[in-house]
């Protein structure tokens, strides 16, 4: 009974568990069922709710809607994707919309082909000339003419992550491979993009400028690659041991933005505006609630500076839903604000429930709000508050715990390994994220004082430093990580199902069944 009230207390709980299996029945669905079945259907089950006296039905016909509408959105992506590409090879005018990488003989990179309607995304290979070595002059938002066969997407063999609908589902409309003297730089007219694309290409840019500000202030090697992926979501520059160290050692999170980061970035432009707001004439900024549009306008900036990452994105909404009621006495952060940017997310592009970073940032805040409140009851409030050290360190493992049990299983689904000493990597390895995030914006604004400068620069680089030695210690202990995991689907919900029961289960005991 309580458990049925709890969930009635969260409506868009309901409402983003059907949009998501609408979601995965349309697109199963796709290649028999077109749009009009799923228009007709939406339309049928909103109008017999309308009509319907009796309660319980009304609900179920306004969640069929709902399950309705998943799969018009998934049928009318799936259509969306199937862009026709031209025949054998073909000479096409692109922009670089990401900063090549060196792999073996080739470079890798995104291009915008220009067509008529915008641009064409493309994974791009382009075999390296070392001779002339002109590769080495592209970067991010420069222009090529290039002459190659332009495939659709195709996935690994032998390989349970298929890359060609990753591809697919992050609207890359094909592959190609450039032989290193079928290209050229040029200067391209950008004016037939939308103003989004040229805002997006013009921060790409802007982004690698800061990269190159990281570089010229002492930052380099991995120290740079760290504090470049952390701050900026720029992970070129991360080599595969490091990689593997953090991912081995539990703290692969922490290179990859997410709620983490952006609320570090929030607290401080929240921070730093009411510093002004409480400068006497400028009071009326917060009174109007600029302040905190000024704000949210600044979390956006950074989000469409970083790229548009799923952890990223979900972070941002939920911050913004935090702030529009913040003027309200309510929990600021539950399910149903979780539940609430996921349909954001899913309406705005449905196939992203089929990113693995959605799905573990979803999974991981999840975890975090129903076994967070379950772990903390173990103390009391009181004695929690008399003891801030110990509160401090035991919310921090009482996070990483709770997330981990959420991610356990899709990272053993994934990528077949678990990290055994995660918990212990992430007293370390967290409070360093923090550092670095705060010691990266003042580095940044402390470009006119050198002395700031360079004493900012090793202290940040250390703090790196101790980072990639922390989790290259941990992946080296006997027993880091379990490998090799092999689980199914089925195996995988069945572990969800199970942490659930154990959720109701703990929660009955504990009284602590309260979604609010």
């Amino acid at each position: 009974m309580k458990a049925a009230t709890a969930l009635n207390l969260n409506p868009l709980l309901k409402i983003a568990v059907m949009l998501m299996i609408g979601i995965l029945i349309g697109r199963s669905l796709s290649a028999s069922v077109g749009i009009i079945p799923w228009i007709f259907l939406t339309i049928a089950t909103l109008l017999s709710a309308l009509f319907i006296c009796n309660k319980s039905l009304k609900n179920l016909s306004l969640l069929a809607s709902i399950l309705a509408l998943g799969g018009f959105l998934a049928t009318t992506k799936e259509k969306s994707l199937k862009t026709p590409l031209p025949k054998g090879e073909t000479y096409y005018e692109a922009i670089i919309l990401s900063e090549p990488v060196e792999h073996g003989k080739v470079i890798m990179m995104d291009l915008g082909v220009l067509v008529p309607d915008g641009i064409m995304k493309i994974k791009a290979s382009l075999l390296r000339d070392t001779l002339t070595n002109r590769y080495c002059t592209l970067h991010v938002g420069d222009g090529i003419e290039a002459f190659s066969e332009i495939t659709a997407p195709y996935g690994l063999p032998n390989s349970r992550f298929n890359y060609g609908e990753w591809l697919r589902m992050h609207n890359f409309a094909g592959q190609t491979f450039i032989y290193y003297n079928e290209w050229c730089k040029a200067e391209l007219d950008l004016t037939n993009l939308s103003y989004l694309d040229r805002t997006i290409i013009a921060l790409r840019r802007y982004r690698q400028k800061l990269i190159q500000r990281y570089e010229r202030m002492g930052l380099s090697d991995q120290e740079l690659a760290i504090v470049t992926a952390m701050t900026l979501g720029d992970k070129h520059l991360i080599d595969k041991e490091t990689k593997e160290n953090f991912s081995i050692s539990g703290a692969s999170h922490v290179l990859a933005l997410s709620g983490l980061h952006l609320s570090i970035v929030y607290g401080i432009l929240a921070y730093l505006l009411s510093l002004i707001a409480g400068i006497p004439f400028l009071g009326w900024l917060r009174r109007s609630g600029i302040s905190e549009l000024l704000v949210l306008g600044a979390v956006w900036s950074y989000v469409f500076l970083v790229g548009f990452s799923p952890s990223v994105v979900r972070s941002a909404i939920m911050l913004t839903i935090y702030s529009a009621i913040s003027m309200l006495d309510r929990n600021k952060f539950s399910l149903n604000t979780l539940a609430l940017s996921a349909i954001v997310m899913l309406v705005v592009n449905p196939f992203i429930l089929y990113d693995v970073g959605f799905q573990l940032s979803f999974a991981a805040v999840t975890s975090i709000l129903l076994f967070t409140p379950i772990f903390f009851s173990m103390f009391s409030r009181i004695w929690l508050q008399r003891h801030l050290f110990f509160r401090s360190i035991y919310g921090m493992l009482v996070i990483s715990l709770s997330a981990q049990l959420g991610t356990a299983p899709l990272i053993a689904y994934y990528f077949g390994r678990f990290s055994c000493y995660s918990l212990f990597t992430n007293i370390i390895v967290v409070p360093c994220a923090a550092l670095i995030l705060y010691s990266s914006l003042v580095l940044l604004f402390s470009e006119p004082f050198s002395t700031l400068q360079s004493y900012v620069a090793e202290f940040l680089t250390a703090i790196s430093r101790t980072m990639n030695n922390v989790t290259a210690f941990v992946s080296h202990l006997p027993g880091a990580s379990i490998e090799h995991i092999n689980i199914s689907v089925v195996q995988t919900s069945l572990l969800y199902v199970l942490l659930l029961f154990t959720y109701l289960i703990i929660s009955f005991f504990t009284r602590r069944i309260d979604f609010r």
